[in-house]
C-alpha cells in the first residue's frame, strides 16, 4: 500500500448523477463547461444546476438520462472489472450495454476509448472486492470479479484508470447514471477511476456510490452512506435511514422528499438470504449472580461493523429499557441502560440485546441478578404480573388493538388508555392522517393537537388518559442514555420507547 500512500488524492468526487470541478478550474478552462453541456443535451439527457448555497469551491452539474428503460426484475450480477490489459469503451450517444461496454457517459459521445487498468497489487484488489461485496451483503447480490459475458444480463462497475481516458475533467473520481424517473434499469456501466484514489476503502465507497446510481438512488448528506460526498465518518454502508439528499447542502432528493438507500436496494433485489453477522455484545457490569440496588445500570460493550443503533434491556422476558440513538462512526463502543424504579424487587433475568441499523439480527448477552428479596407472591410485583420462582414476570402480550385491556403489558401495542369510556389497547396517531388507525377505530387527539391515540368512534371521553404505569412514562423516568466511548460518537437523537 505504499504506492497509495505516495498518491496525492484528488479533493472532489463526482458521479453521473453529480460532476463536481472546482471554481477555480472552471475559470482557468480546465473543464469544458460546453463539453459537459454537450455530454448534458444529447437525446434524453438534462443538465440541472447545482443548489445556490454550494459551498464556495465546487460546482455541481446533475446529468439525468431519460432515454434509460426500467426493468420489472433488475439483474443482481455486480461484475468489477479492472480492465486487465485496458479496456475498450465503445462512446455511444444514446445507448449503454454493460454486456458489450458501450456506453454514453464518455465525452465527447463517440468513438473508442482506452481505460488503464487497475493499477494497484493484486492483494489491493482482493481488499476492494471484498469491501463492495460486504457493503451490497444485506442483500441479494453476486458481487463478482469474474465476467458474466455477452450473454448474461447484468451491471458492470469499471474499476480502473483516471477520468481523462474518457473525456472527464481531471478531478472526477466516479461516474455513473441515474434514469429520469429514478427507476432500475439493466445493463448499466459505472465508472470508478481506480488510479485517482488513495485507499481501497475510499474506492470502495466510490465504486457503491456509482453503480448504485443504475438502481435509481440520489446522494444523500449522511455521512455514514456511500451515497454521500461527506468525509471522515469511517466504513460506508447503505442505511436504513430517511435521509435528506444532496451533495454539500440539503436538496429534495430526485424522485422523492427523503431516501433511504437500505429500503430502496431492500426493494429493488431483496434481503439476502443468509443472515448477516449479528453485532457482539458483552454485559460489563453487573457481574453474573450480583446482588443490585433500586434504578442500578447496566452497562455493555458493543462490536459491529456497521455501528449501532439501539440497545434493549429485557428483564425476564420484558423490555423494561430501550434507546435508540444512531452511531455509525464507531465500531466499538459502551451502552449504558439505566432501569426504572418501578421495577419490582426479585430475582431478574437480563438480557441486552444490541441492534445496528437493519434490525434484522441483534446480538445479546444474558445474566441474572437479584433485587432486594425474591418475590414469593403476585402482591409484591407490578400489576398483572405473575411470581414464579422468586421472579416477578408478565404472560407474553395477546391483545390486539381495540382489545379491553387493564395495563399496557397486556397489549401487543404496549398502549393501554382509557377515553373515558373504558380502557382499550391502542397506539399513537395523527389527526387527519389516511390510515391512521386501524379499521374500526379513528384518531383522537385532545383539542387544538394533532396527536392522539386511536379509540372507538363515537365516544366523548376525553383524550387521552394513560394507566398507572404507561410505558412511555416508564421508560421517560429511566432516563436511559447511551455512549460510545471510543472517540465520543456524535448523537444523532434519542427516543424513549
Amino acid at each position: 500500500m505504499s504506492t497509495l500512500r505516495a498518491m496525492l488524492r484528488p479533493s472532489r468526487r463526482t458521479s453521473s448523477l453529480t460532476l463536481v470541478t472546482g471554481v477555480a478550474a472552471l475559470v482557468a478552462g480546465l473543464f469544458d463547461l460546453g463539453a459537459a453541456h454537450a455530454q448534458a443535451m444529447k437525446p434524453g439527457r438534462t443538465l440541472v444546476p447545482s443548489p445556490e448555497d454550494a459551498p464556495e469551491g465546487p460546482h455541481a452539474v446533475y446529468i439525468i438520462d431519460d432515454t434509460l428503460e426500467a426493468v420489472g426484475d433488475v439483474s443482481n450480477i455486480i461484475f468489477l472489472n479492472r480492465c486487465v490489459g485496458g479496456c475498450t469503451i465503445t462512446g455511444t450517444e444514446n445507448r449503454s450495454d454493460a454486456r458489450t461496454n458501450e456506453s454514453s457517459i464518455p465525452m465527447p459521445g463517440s468513438g473508442t476509448f482506452n481505460v488503464a487498468e487497475f493499477a494497484y497489487t493484486n492483494e489491493d484488489w482482493d481488499e476492494l472486492v471484498a469491501c463492495v461485496q460486504k457493503v451490497y451483503a444485506p442483500y441479494d447480490v453476486v458481487v463478482t470479479d469474474v465476467d458474466p459475458g455477452q450473454s448474461v444480463i447484468h451491471h458492470e462497475a469499471i474499476v480502473a484508470g483516471i477520468s481523462a481516458n474518457i473525456g472527464w475533467p481531471p478531478d472526477v473520481l466516479g461516474v455513473g447514471t441515474v434514469a429520469g424517473d429514478c427507476s432500475p434499469y439493466d445493463n448499466g456501466i459505472s465508472f470508478s477511476f481506480a488510479n485517482a484514489h488513495a485507499s481501497m476503502q475510499d474506492l470502495c465507497h466510490t465504486v457503491a456510490q456509482e453503480s448504485a446510481h443504475t438502481y435509481g438512488l440520489d446522494h444523500e448528506l449522511e455521512c455514514s452512506d456511500p451515497r454521500t460526498y461527506l468525509e471522515g465518518c469511517g466504513p460506508k454502508f447503505f442505511r436504513n435511514l430517511n435521509a435528506v439528499c444532496g451533495e454539500f447542502s440539503a436538496r429534495p432528493c430526485r424522485c422523492s422528499g427523503a431516501q433511504n438507500s437500505h429500503v430502496s436496494l431492500n426493494a429493488v433485489f431483496g434481503p439476502n438470504p443468509t443472515p448477516l453477522p449479528a453485532p457482539t455484545a458483552s454485559v460489563v457490569s453487573p457481574s453474573d449472580g450480583a446482588t443490585v440496588t433500586s434504578g442500578f445500570s447496566v452497562f455493555v460493550q458493543a462490536t459491529h461493523d456497521r455501528g449501532f443503533s439501539a440497545a434493549e434491556l429485557w428483564i425476564n422476558g420484558y423490555r423494561w429499557a430501550v434507546t435508540t440513538e444512531d452511531d455509525f462512526t464507531k465500531t466499538s463502543g459502551t451502552y449504558t441502560l439505566a432501569t426504572p424504579p418501578s421495577v419490582p424487587d426479585g430475582i431478574m433475568d437480563l438480557e441486552v440485546r444490541v441492534y445496528d441499523d437493519l434490525h434484522t439480527v441483534y446480538g445479546s448477552a444474558e445474566l441474572t441478578v437479584t433485587k432486594g428479596a425474591p418475590c414469593t407472591s403476585a402482591a409484591s410485583c407490578s400489576e398483572g404480573q405473575q411470581c414464579e420462582e422468586g421472579r416477578c414476570f408478565w404472560d407474553p402480550p395477546t391483545a390486539e388493538l381495540g382489545a379491553a385491556c387493564e395495563y399496557d403489558e397486556f397489549c401487543l401495542s404496549g398502549e393501554c388508555r382509557d377515553d373515558g369510556s373504558g380502557a382499550i389497547c391502542t397506539q399513537a396517531c395523527i389527526t387527519g392522517t389516511a390510515n391512521a388507525c386501524p379499521t374500526g377505530l379513528e384518531c383522537t387527539a385532545a383539542a387544538g393537537t394533532s396527536t392522539g391515540y386511536c379509540f372507538l368512534p363515537g365516544e366523548d371521553g376525553g383524550c387521552c388518559s394513560a394507566g398507572d404505569r404507561g410505558v412511555a412514562g416508564r421508560f421517560a423516568i429511566a432516563g436511559l442514555v447511551v455512549a460510545f466511548v471510543l472517540g465520543g460518537g456524535r448523537r444523532r437523537r434519542r427516543v424513549a420507547a
